[in-house]
């Protein structure tokens, strides 16, 4: 879920960038204060991005039935609650 979640998080922000970069090679700034929060803006999207993909790598990865027999609690093994 949390997968499906940043996946589309993450081509909203690239398909963002993309317009934002596009704009600055197109010349849309007008100073160079313009040209500044852009480039901060295209920054902070790629960062974005970036804590995305490390949100995903970091998610809990999901446990294997035991092989062996062990104390049930609900669905799961006692050892799983800890």
């Amino acid at each position: 879920m949390i997968q499906d979640f940043v996946r589309v998080l993450r081509e909203k922000i690239r398909t963002d960038m993309n317009n934002y970069a596009d704009d600055l090679a197109g010349g849309a700034c007008r100073n160079f204060e313009e040209y500044q929060k852009l480039c901060g803006t295209i920054q902070g999207l790629a960062l974005a991005s970036d804590l995305g993909k490390t949100l995903v790598k970091m998610r809990p990865k999901k446990r294997k039935p035991h092989s062996y027999p062990t104390p049930q609690v609900g669905n799961c093994c006692v050892s799983c609650l800890m």
